[in-house]
């Protein structure tokens, strides 16, 4: 599993882009924020096996 962020205007206001991808998927989220809060509510309690 990699994420990543990067700027984006959403309505008008700064945001960020999220990708989060592993070998299966790959999931794009937009977000008002940076924080780690965006990790934790897309991964909902998910812990990949490392």
């Amino acid at each position: 599993m990699a994420s990543d962020e990067t700027d984006v205007r959403i309505e008008g206001c700064s945001g960020f882009h999220w990708v989060f991808r592993c070998q299966e998927a790959v999931v794009h989220q937009a977000a008002p924020t940076r924080a780690a809060s965006v990790v934790r509510d897309m991964m909902d309690g998910h812990r990949p096996a490392v």
